[in-house]
């Protein structure tokens, strides 16, 4: 039988193969109907808290993002640089680099679709030395 709390519906399952099977009550008829379920998956893949001295840079990755679709980026510095995500088809060449500024002391979350294979994050200090820097890296399935 299928359980209501709050938002939460479950229901019991079972495994067969690579399909989940729910029972499904139909007309006092009970039959087992293969449902597809898509579970989002964040994985953080990379980060870094030590801050980078003047005009310095640091780069974080690259990931074959073959099974991602998302890339989410949170950053604070206390110092303004500019934020690349970087894309590349080959793991070479990357082709694909969006530059985004990030002003001090003021947190950014970032979200992009994920075009190429591998990705890979870079950030640019600018003139002055930073004292706080944090930058996180999560790979999103949906």
């Amino acid at each position: 039988k299928a359980t209501i709390s709050g938002s939460e519906i479950t229901v019991p399952a079972s495994i067969q193969s690579s399909a989940i099977m729910v029972p499904v009550d139909i007309q006092s008829q009970v039959a087992d109907v293969a449902v597809k379920v898509n579970a989002v998956r964040k994985d953080l893949v990379g980060s870094t808290t030590t801050p980078l001295g003047a005009n310095a840079s640091v780069t974080l990755g690259s990931w074959d993002a073959l099974s991602y679709k998302y890339i989410n980026i949170s950053v604070f510095a206390d110092q303004p640089g500019t934020l690349y995500v970087e894309q590349s088809p080959d793991n070479v060449n990357w082709d694909i680099s969006e530059s985004i500024p990030v002003s001090a002391n003021a947190g950014q979350g970032i979200s992009r679709e994920i075009i190429a294979r591998y990705i890979r994050v870079r950030y640019v200090n600018g003139a002055t030395a930073q004292t706080v820097f944090r930058l996180y890296v999560w790979l999103r399935t949906l």
